[in-house]
């Protein structure tokens, strides 16, 4: 204290044999340095609760169909979960850039490439071939996948094989790769659901969307023998030092916890595991 006293040039305490008291010079220095402590605290809770709660906003891309179907619907719960988030979703099946285009989460349905993202595995995503009972009725059901050369096959233009569609191949072979064709042809999955519905042609589609069609008998599964390979939903977003990990984490794990995800799995640990640009 009479060091400190010595750098102020004053005297901060009355001194005698039996107690110390403020000087008036001692009062307003304390309560200044006791606003200043008070500061500081209120400063580290703040970067404390930045990191520890979700806060800001959230820009995701998810693709339409899923969108609409799965990751919308948990929205109003995961917000009324982090009060203290916004969100911003651009729904859209075209590729984009998360690092370029200044997301903090995308929703991958694919088998993907190596990159800087972090990935989490959300859920598995069955393919069905499958037509309306209404079209096989009239053109006859498949026995094997070359046959749908001499049928209405429904495409999904932003599929990366683009008009061929891959099928497990016979015991012992690899995939199968059959050239298709058709008058209806979309980048939108649930405009080919309702083409399909309607007995207009064949169509490959995941279960996420059409899965209630196939229960209730309104669409049929063709070549079981031969399925699609199946794909993967992944929860992509930048490493830490781009992106604000934080709210993007909570975000999968809300959405993972929903009851709507079309199927259910584990969550393994994220990694730079094959990650979409």
């Amino acid at each position: 204290m009479s060091r400190l006293e010595s750098r102020l040039g004053a005297q901060l305490l009355n001194r005698t044999t039996r107690r110390l008291n403020l000087t008036e010079v001692g009062a307003a220095f304390y309560e200044h340095c006791a606003r200043a402590v008070a500061e500081v605290a209120e400063a580290e809770l703040m970067v404390t609760r930045l990191h520890t709660e979700p806060r800001g906003m959230l820009k995701v891309n998810v693709p339409m169909s899923f969108g609409q179907l799965h990751i919308a619907p948990a929205v109003p719960e995961f917000l009324a979960r982090y009060p203290d988030v916004t969100i911003d979703m651009r729904m859209t099946d075209q590729f984009i850039d998360v690092i370029e285009e200044g997301f903090d989460l995308a929703i991958r349905i694919a088998n993907l490439a190596d990159s800087i993202l972090i990935a989490r595995r959300l859920a598995p995503c069955r393919l069905v071939a499958c037509a309306a009972p209404s079209y096989l009725a009239q053109r006859g059901m498949p026995e094997a996948p070359e046959d749908l050369a001499h049928h209405n096959c429904l495409n999904y233009t932003l599929l990366a094989t683009h008009n061929e569609w891959l099928f497990a191949g016979r015991a012992g072979e690899g995939p199968l790769g059959v050239r298709v064709r058709g008058t209806f042809q979309a980048d939108n999955g649930e405009a080919l659901r309702h083409a399909m519905l309607a007995g207009v042609g064949i169509g490959v589609m995941p279960t996420f969307i059409i899965g209630g069609d196939l229960k209730s008998g309104a669409l049929r599964e063709i070549l079981p023998d031969y399925p699609p390979p199946p794909r993967t939903v992944y929860a992509v977003y930048p490493p830490i030092a781009i992106s604000r990990p934080r709210c993007a984490r909570s975000s999968i794990s809300s959405w993972r916890g929903s009851g709507r995800r079309p199927t259910g799995t584990s969550a393994p640990t994220p990694s730079r595991v094959k990650g979409a640009r």
